[in-house]
């Protein structure tokens, strides 16, 4: 499937899961990202360098995506976790977190059915 400008996403996964009480949707994506960095990069650069990794499970209620990059191992790994919730956003520590990784976090809080606020964070 392309997305333009040489970009395109090979899907290795896309199927339905279930692990203990979590049901949801497992995807697994390769980003090629070879058609997006300049051609001087892309000599210089390993194929597998510009290859992003996703791995993505989601319940509707809890979603975890994993990007990671095969070339550069343990150095490149983003991890987003969200929660749906039945509140407006006033729990704290949702994610149960330790104290101590706790007291390091800024929640900012965005209103997303108010459009200016959304257009402000950005």
């Amino acid at each position: 499937m392309g997305m333009g400008g040489g970009e395109s996403v090979e899907v290795l996964m896309n199927e339905p899961y279930e692990k203990n009480s979590e049901k949801g949707q497992y995807t697994h994506k390769i980003y090629h990202l070879q058609g997006k960095v300049p051609t001087f990069f892309r000599m210089l650069a390993p194929d597998e360098a510009l290859d992003i990794y996703e791995k993505s499970w989601n319940d509707y209620f809890y979603c975890k995506t994993v990007i990671t990059n095969e070339y550069m191992k343990e150095g490149f790994l983003i991890r987003m976790e969200t929660w749906h919730k039945p509140d407006l956003g006033t729990q704290e520590n949702v994610h149960k977190l330790e104290p101590e990784a706790w007291k390091h976090v800024e929640a900012i809080y965005i209103d997303i059915a108010d459009q200016s606020e959304v257009l402000r964070q950005h």
